[in-house]
């Protein structure tokens, strides 16, 4: 099964989606298939408890709990469910402009911290059965404003192709905090997050104003003053803990945020604690 594509037109922003199916929490018996079909809507599945096949032509993928699947219009499939409580929930929607294609790839979402977010904020919403039961205006337009970021970070997740939206933004921020203050290159980011470097710093400098090393470097900056406050270590083993090669290049790099050694910091952030 095909995962991605650089054909889709990138200028991803001026997306709109128009909500027409939902389903949810449906359990049908174990063994049954729907059947290949297609329909003129684009649809995203997102599974709640498997394991649920998705049929594709020929192939089959087994898709579990925590599993995302867009599927273009006009895509021949079908679903199994084998086991007694299977639960998803599907979205049918138009998307426009209308000159989005796909060329017919259907795409899995990798499961990152992005695509759980984007899950769990589907899950909240207070959708349930069928597209005949009502739902509030407020809720189907948070539907369909959610539909259109998690489009854009699964179908230009590659190198280059990457949509500008607040999500990126939020993947790069939780990845420098993971770090913890140890040294990350935006080489290295790029790579945990799938794109090119190049193509990440211009995307995260567009949306925030500030250079990608530079916010990465201020992260690191403010893991280490917490430490020199909070921790009872000596400065050299603050240095090693935060990958530092030797105490001068740790204070070098303080002194370049901070005007001041993290001797000084250290000191001053001391007498300031309340008694």
């Amino acid at each position: 099964m095909k995962k991605d594509s650089k054909t889709v037109d990138s200028s991803a922003m001026a997306w709109q989606t128009d909500l027409r199916f939902w389903q949810r929490s449906f359990r049908p018996a174990a063994g049954r298939n729907t059947g290949l079909h297609a329909h003129p809507f684009w649809q995203v599945e997102l599974i709640r408890s498997g394991p649920i096949d998705l049929i594709i032509e020929s192939e089959t993928a087994v898709l579990t709990a925590g599993d995302l699947v867009v599927l273009p219009p006009e895509i021949r499939h079908a679903f199994g469910y084998s086991g007694p409580e299977n639960e998803w929930l599907t979205l049918k929607f138009y998307l426009s402009p209308s000159s989005l294609r796909s060329e017919g790839k259907v795409f899995r979402a990798q499961k990152d911290s992005v695509i759980e977010g984007l899950v769990r904020a589907f899950n909240a919403l207070p959708l349930s059965g069928s597209h005949e039961q009502p739902i509030t205006t407020t809720t189907r337009k948070t539907a369909e404003q959610l539909l259109v970021p998690l489009l854009q970070w699964t179908l230009f997740r590659q190198p280059e192709a990457v949509a500008s939206h607040p999500a990126l933004v939020g993947a790069v921020e939780r990845r420098v905090r993971q770090a913890a203050g140890q040294e990350l290159r935006v080489r290295q980011l790029a790579a945990d997050l799938g794109l090119s470097a190049n193509h990440l710093s211009t995307q995260f400098r567009q949306m925030t104003g500030q250079p990608l090393k530079t916010f990465i470097d201020e992260q690191r900056a403010e893991e280490a003053k917490r430490q020199l406050l909070y921790s009872e270590n000596r400065i050299s083993e603050v240095a090693a803990q935060l990958g530092f090669p030797d105490v001068y290049s740790f204070s070098r790099f303080m002194r370049r945020h901070f005007a001041e050694s993290p001797r000084a910091m250290r000191q001053r952030l001391w007498e300031q604690r309340p008694v």
